[in-house]
């Protein structure tokens, strides 16, 4: 239909739209990108030499020797996005002295301000030292992923990756108090709940203004429940859809796979992987996938919900359903 047509070209899809704009989210390696952009330059530089040694000083030999042209490519956008991540750091470290030293007349802040002149000096470039270096690396590098791809998520676990910054600076060394940790912590979910996207109406209506979090319903959309007598006219009805919305989404992932392989590469994201770093390859080309994003909104939830509803409030006559009805509209 013509507005099916429109969703699709909008990217206002269930599936479609993460695929349309190039929207991806994808995780970063902690445990390599940690090591600080100098590190990864540093292989970078060696891989490249190492295969232009191979193309201009070996036997000539076509096909070992052409592949390793687009690998020099890849390096080399690679190293571009990673040196050009440290001078983007290094300017809001520039930024924030001047306004200390010209401008802030509060002592605290200031002194806040030099930190931020401290911090941004060192990271992303070098490896973090301290809990707030971890905490300011993370947020370089959520958004240096957004200049390159639109993305909403922020994949990232923070208890695990950072948890030794924070033993060393506040049990151990004790350098840095636990409130003021905490306040670190809270900044930084506040600078991840501030990135979102303007969104179409659809999204809008089932996310609530949040970044993440969708709201659904089960039991029909009729404020009675009348569309359902029996749970398994609701289960079936569930089905059907389900089954509809994964086939969807199957067929448009597998076709924008092939798109994304050649048409959007991205030089970044494929910088903070060691694989990628060490076969000069694309992210996008990597065979096997952690979150193949075929999955429908919250499937999992919607299993528990349907387990739930089935067991405790019908099967065994806890609840009426207008008591269900009633009970679904307040916990969402």
């Amino acid at each position: 239909t013509r507005k099916e047509k429109m969703n699709s070209a909008l990217a206002i899809t269930n599936f479609g739209n993460h695929y349309i704009d190039g929207h991806d989210n994808p995780a970063i390696q902690f445990d390599f990108v940690l090591k600080g952009f100098n590190h990864i330059i540093g292989e970078i530089d060696k891989n490249m030499a190492e295969a232009s040694a191979k193309l201009h000083e070996d036997v000539p030999n076509a096909p070992e020797q052409l592949p390793l042209m687009a690998k020099l490519d890849n390096w080399q956008a690679m190293k571009i996005t990673l040196e050009a991540g440290i001078r983007w750091a290094k300017r809001y470290s520039r930024l924030a002295k001047i306004i200390a030293e010209n401008f802030e007349t509060e002592p605290v802040r200031k002194q806040e301000l030099m930190r931020i002149f401290e911090i941004c000096q060192r990271v992303p470039a070098e490896a973090p030292e301290h809990f707030d270096e971890a905490l300011q690396m993370d947020h370089l590098l959520q958004m240096l992923k957004r200049y390159e791809v639109p993305e909403t998520a922020w994949p990232c676990r923070p208890d695990y990756w950072y948890y030794p910054f924070y033993k060393k600076d506040v049990l151990d060394d004790k350098v840095m108090t636990r409130e003021d940790a905490l306040d670190y912590i809270c900044e930084f979910e506040i600078r991840a709940f501030e990135h979102s996207r303007a969104w179409s109406r659809i999204y809008r209506e089932i996310m609530q203004g949040s970044s993440g979090p969708y709201v659904w319903t089960l039991g029909g959309v009729k404020p009675d429940g009348s569309e359902f007598t029996t749970f398994e006219e609701l289960y079936q009805a569930w089905l059907e859809q389900f089954r509809a919305m994964m086939w969807e989404g199957i067929r448009i992932r597998e076709i924008c796979r092939g798109v994304e392989m050649n048409q959007l590469p991205k030089p970044y994201i494929s910088a903070t992987y060691e694989r990628c770093v060490e076969l000069g390859d694309n992210s996008t080309r990597v065979k096997e996938r952690g979150n193949p994003w075929i999955s429908s909104l919250m499937w999992m939830d919607q299993l528990d919900a349907l387990a739930g509803y089935s067991a405790h409030f019908v099967d065994m006559n806890r609840k009426t359903q207008d008591t269900i009805i009633a009970w679904n509209v307040q916990t969402l």
